[in-house]
């Protein structure tokens, strides 16, 4: 029998849907490609530190560095 995944989303896509922004866009404004954000946002892998600063500056810190520490 096949294990269910748990669909984990990051604080990232969160903020995301709650801003009402595509990860088209995030991934233009990040200089990385759509999969990447995808990935990202399914909490499959985690930003360099330089892009996890991107990230916080970009969502005005609503997703900070810190929350890619657990991931």
């Amino acid at each position: 029998m096949a294990r269910a995944r748990k669909n984990k989303q990051t604080a990232f896509a969160q903020w995301l849907d709650e801003s009402g922004k595509s990860r088209d866009w995030a991934a233009e404004k990040l200089n990385v490609t759509r999969q990447y954000v995808d990935k990202l946002c399914r909490g499959e892998g985690r930003p360099s530190w330089e892009l996890a600063a991107q990230i916080e500056k970009l969502t005005r810190s609503s997703v900070p560095v810190s929350a890619w520490v657990n991931i």
